[in-house]
């Protein structure tokens, strides 16, 4: 769900929009630790 609302906004730079957002969150890991740390902390992380 949460990623339908990302793609309808981001419908200029959907492939910029939400890897910013994604990188963003890991960077912080204050904002969605929980999440953060379930998939998305993997995957940019080796990117």
């Amino acid at each position: 769900e949460h990623h339908n609302a990302v793609h309808k906004e981001g419908t200029t730079a959907p492939g910029s929009h939400p890897r910013n957002l994604m990188v963003k969150t890991n960077d912080y890991g204050r904002y969605d630790p929980t999440p953060a740390f379930s998939r998305p902390r993997f995957k940019p992380i080796p990117h």
